[in-house]
């Protein structure tokens, strides 16, 4: 509720007082968190959009100058995905979206951090990673998507994505880093897709 009051004046000192207001605000108070939540969150996906994934990567690399802690960052994009959607219909397509976003969240760690970076590409934020364990760990999320499948009415769809990995370089740009990761996610793809390139 939201109250409000003002002062009641009146000639006799015995009868002032304050006018109280009381309204029912739910709704508003709704569509606000509504709103908020649209800001951060993708609608199709329900995992964080590009702009939450920027203020999750720039209190990331903060965290990371603190506590000399690696953190990794992959950059994924679906492959053939225009096929996907030519061949099944956007429905499916949003549905493959969807089932990428659900694999690479319900892998994470609660130290890391998944969202959609727009289109069919993610990005994926590891914390606590070397530079030995990176190739294992960003096959893994390669791999888990490869099994995934999403079950049509004459069978199921499989979708691969190609990978980039590198880790995160003390005092560099966010810029900087969303370029390397996005040009060896494109290396991953030249390379013959359903891959992973990693750059140190």
């Amino acid at each position: 509720v939201s109250l409000s009051g003002a002062p009641l004046a009146a000639d006799d000192p015995q009868f002032q007082g304050t006018i109280f207001v009381i309204r029912n605000i739910t709704d508003r108070k709704r569509a606000e968190r509504r709103i908020r939540y649209l800001a951060r969150y993708d609608a199709l996906t329900k995992i964080p959009n590009r702009m939450q994934f920027q203020h999750m990567l720039q209190q990331a690399i903060a965290r990371a100058r603190r506590t000399e802690r690696g953190i990794v960052m992959l950059y994924l994009d679906m492959d053939r995905f225009k096929e996907v959607n030519d061949a099944h219909g956007h429905e499916t397509g949003d549905a493959a979206l969807r089932m990428v976003a659900t694999t690479l969240a319900r892998a994470a760690r609660s130290l890391d951090f998944v969202g959609r970076w727009g289109g069919e590409e993610f990005v994926v934020l590891l914390a606590n990673v070397t530079d030995f364990n990176l190739p294992l760990v960003a096959d893994r999320a390669r791999r888990l998507v490869e099994h995934s499948e999403l079950p049509l009415a004459d069978g199921f769809l499989k979708v691969t994505v190609s990978i980039g990995a590198t880790l995160v370089r003390k005092g560099e740009e966010i810029a900087d880093i969303l370029k390397r990761a996005d040009g060896l996610m494109y290396e991953a793809k030249s390379a013959g897709r359903n891959r992973v390139v990693v750059r140190l």
